[in-house]
């Protein structure tokens, strides 16, 4: 299991349309992916998960992954949330290698 306190830096936040992008790239991994915020845990695969978070700029929060690819999981969930929505095909493009091959 890895995981990963930060705070939140994306000006946005995640509102509906920059966590639908969220749940795609959570979507691509193996392993099972969590946020925690004030004790609250939820599933980053679950669209009604991430929104009712609230998460906003500057909310500490922790991501937690566990399977076979927790450790790019939690980097790129992080790195996600750390640096925002504004190129979002550059991000997947960095990203996809380490993408699950699942269909």
């Amino acid at each position: 299991m890895r995981s990963n306190p930060l705070y939140v830096t994306t000006k946005v936040g995640l509102h509906a349309e920059p966590a639908m992008f969220f749940l795609k790239i959570a979507n691509e991994f193996e392993s099972e992916i969590w946020i925690e915020k004030n004790e609250h845990k939820v599933n980053v695969k679950s669209l009604l998960g991430i929104l009712s978070l609230n998460i906003q700029n500057k909310d500490h929060i922790i991501v937690v992954a566990e399977g076979s690819d927790e450790g790019h999981a939690v980097e790129a969930i992080s790195e996600l949330l750390q640096t925002g929505f504004d190129d979002c095909e550059e991000y997947y493009r960095k990203w996809k290698p380490f993408f699950s091959t699942k269909s």
